[in-house]
């Protein structure tokens, strides 16, 4: 298992306060059943849809809304086998702006990728290195917690166009992934959390 310097963890609470703070009404928060079900497959006749579009739209608007950086249909009410995922470069550029140093983004494997949607996702481990940051999720706004990941896994899913894809990624989108599917899963990161680092960001902030 990793250990982490604390300007890493520094990052990791920063990226935690950008997607945690700001949930919209229309995400689903902790409470709500549709959480904590299995979702179903989407049967591939249905990507082509127009409803379907209509659902992955919506997807992508409260993510963005929200600054988180994914979200599963679940969360907006959806129990269905689809997440999305987005880091851009302006998220690396705000880091730089806070002064976290560039090294320190390589050490945490923390890169842009465009706008991804997947469906029926199912990932691999390659690298069963356990790394450990704060997550934070815009079901349960307000709060981090540290939770150990894969370090690397390789994603198999459909995408908006109904074609197979796979996908191996490092770090950060590698943690993403993970927290994404546990959503599809019925699973919140506070199940998979160390207990004793769930934090109230609120109250840190207004101590």
């Amino acid at each position: 298992m990793s250990n982490f310097p604390k300007l890493n963890l520094r990052v990791a609470k920063i990226l935690t306060s950008m997607s945690s703070m700001r949930s919209p009404v229309k995400v689903r928060q902790v409470g709500d059943p549709v959480l904590r079900n299995i979702a179903k497959p989407v049967d591939k006749d249905y990507i082509q849809t127009s409803e379907f579009k209509k659902l992955t739209d919506t997807m992508v608007k409260t993510m963005r809304t929200s600054k988180g950086v994914g979200i599963a249909a679940p969360q907006i009410g959806e129990s269905l086998q689809v997440f999305a995922m987005e880091f851009p470069e302006k998220n690396l550029h705000a880091l730089r702006k806070r002064g976290i140093k560039e090294e320190i983004l390589q050490a945490m494997e923390l890169s842009a990728f465009p706008l991804k949607i997947f469906i029926n996702p199912e990932f691999q481990v390659v690298d069963s290195t356990v790394t450990e940051f704060p997550e934070g999720c815009v079901s349960i706004p307000g709060f981090k917690g540290i939770v150990p990941r894969y370090r690397a896994v390789e994603l198999q899913a459909t995408d908006v166009d109904g074609k197979e894809i796979s996908w191996k990624v490092y770090g950060w989108p590698a943690r993403i992934i993970q927290h994404e599917i546990d959503h599809l899963n019925g699973t919140l990161y506070i199940d998979k959390m160390k207990p004793e680092t769930f934090e109230n960001l609120y109250w840190k902030l207004n101590a």
